[in-house]
């Protein structure tokens, strides 16, 4: 008998396979020893941000203090917090601007609607135009709520209905399983999804067959990991924020070792094989 797999659920099982990244942190060690799928599955290991100056203070705050999650390291113009398999670093802007990003977490499938109660007792839920808090992707078949934090930046919590990821009980900040999106913004969208096909093995996730490509917004990956690529000054979803050009360090896994840095957009890659 043959068996045949949706485009999702080879991505997936791909996504599965993906040897982990070694950062520098023994606790990764542990975590692929222990045969964590979701550690193992994780396409970034590391995300390195800017945040304006003056809120460094209360980025600690809100990360520590309203969600509750690990604050890993920290000195005077920086912050590190493990949120999930991701470990996120927040650098002060020295220059006195206001950096500010589109990032999201992967959560289990089956604990939005707890997420939302959740979020909703520590943060304001950002709206979109018919007043929901929820929005549903039919082309990912996920659901997802956004907020933002004390820095401007947008986030958003998936849950990616065909990773089969649930878990029991009411929804905790150990649900946050890792970062799952990070954007990249661009002038050049078809020419940054094409050097990260061309560099990294990455493709455009969105097209069906027949389906042009657009030359604002290209998902780039897969439910484990997606570089959002937009288009300078395009509006994020739930906002009428314009996307900003600033520069992103993301450590992950990919066809080879080495240091990448894409041409079309401020964004410096550390990868392993």
């Amino acid at each position: 008998m043959t068996v045949r797999y949706t485009r999702r659920e080879v991505l997936h099982r791909g996504a599965l396979a993906l040897p982990a990244l070694h950062f520098g942190f023994g606790s990764w060690a542990v975590l692929r020893a222990s045969g964590d799928t979701e550690a193992r599955a994780n396409r970034f290991h590391r995300l390195r941000l800017a945040t304006a100056a003056d809120k460094l203070e209360e980025m600690r705050k809100f990360y520590k203090g309203v969600l509750n999650l690990p604050l890993v390291g920290e000195n005077a113009g920086s912050l590190d917090f493990q949120m999930g398999h991701t470990q996120f670093r927040f650098d002060a802007e020295s220059g006195g601007g206001a950096p500010f990003y589109h990032f999201a977490f992967n959560i289990p499938e089956n604990k939005l609607e707890s997420a939302t109660a959740w979020l909703s007792r520590r943060v304001p839920l950002l709206e979109n135009r018919l007043g929901r808090h929820v929005v549903y992707f039919d082309w990912l078949d996920a659901h997802s709520v956004y907020f933002r934090d004390p820095g401007g930046n947008l986030l958003e919590f998936i849950a990616h209905h065909a990773l089969g990821n649930g878990r029991s009980g009411e929804f905790d900040v150990e649900d946050i399983l890792y970062a799952s999106e990070i954007g990249l913004v661009t002038e050049d969208v078809p020419a940054v999804s094409a050097e990260l096909d061309s560099k990294l093995g990455l493709t455009n996730y969105l097209p069906q067959p027949g389906q042009a490509l657009s030359d604002v917004f290209a998902p780039i990956g897969d439910p484990h990991g997606f570089f959002i690529v937009v288009k300078h000054r395009r509006k994020w979803l739930m906002t009428d924020d314009p996307a900003e050009l600033h520069p992103v360090r993301a450590a992950l896994h990919g066809p080879a070792r080495g240091e990448v840095r894409l041409q079309g957009c401020d964004c410096e890659l550390s990868i392993t094989g």
